[in-house]
């Protein structure tokens, strides 16, 4: 045998493992798993039905009604977010010499505070008898609104991710705007560009690889 075929020989050997446990914990469940769907079954008893189960839950509405938020917060929360983001790492570049330190603090915060946590401020916030909220509520002529119901779900699902998430997402991208050559910043003050002019005509385009991450990370 020559090198080559011994050195792919090896290549095998030390992915074995590897595909041994991929083999076992993945490919085999989800092969387990598309041959059960197309069983019914009662107790232990099991019978074949073909696609029937396909067909039933594609009728059912709920299974439609539970791509509603998923396909919401894809398209509106996680733009959203990423623009704000953005703003705000910028706003860290320009207020750098004016306790920038601070201010990335103060926004990355929520981003460590446990999910648990998280969940019990908010359910407070959230509250229709404890919530600070409630007298701007009835000033407003919602009295007695109810604010935890299902058709408020996915604004209240946006609220609480932007709140959490955005300030983390913000300071992924000032790290990566730092990073940026301070020769193409100055250059273009030199022809009379603003601070916003050169970080959304000049720093973004160069952020792209960036947003792109962020936004699949964030899918």
């Amino acid at each position: 045998m020559n090198k080559k075929t011994i050195a792919t020989i090896k290549a095998y050997l030390f992915l074995a493992p590897f595909l041994l446990v991929f083999s076992t914990m993945v490919i085999y469940p989800i092969a387990l798993g598309a041959k059960l769907s197309l069983y019914g079954q009662r107790g232990a008893r099991m019978w074949y039905i073909g696609f029937q189960n396909f067909a039933t839950i594609f009728q059912d509405s709920k299974f439609w009604e539970s791509f509603r938020i998923p396909l919401f917060l894809l398209t509106v929360q996680v733009p959203l977010m990423l623009f704000i983001a953005a703003l705000i790492a910028f706003l860290y570049e320009k207020l750098e010499k004016h306790g920038g330190g601070f201010f990335r603090f103060i926004y990355y915060l929520p981003y460590t505070i446990p999910g648990i946590v998280t969940g019990i401020i908010w359910s407070y916030i959230f509250s229709d008898s404890m919530s600070p909220f409630r007298p701007v509520i009835d000033l407003l002529g919602y009295s007695g609104t109810k604010i935890l119901t299902r058709q408020h779900l996915p604004s209240i699902l946006l609220v609480i991710i932007l709140w959490a998430f955005t300030g983390y997402t913000a300071f992924v991208i000032y790290s990566s705007l730092i990073a940026i050559p301070k020769a193409f910043s100055e250059q273009a003050q030199l022809d009379g560009a603003t601070f916003w002019q050169i970080a959304f005509r000049i720093k973004m385009p160069l952020l792209r690889g960036v947003f792109i991450s962020l936004f699949i990370f964030n899918a």
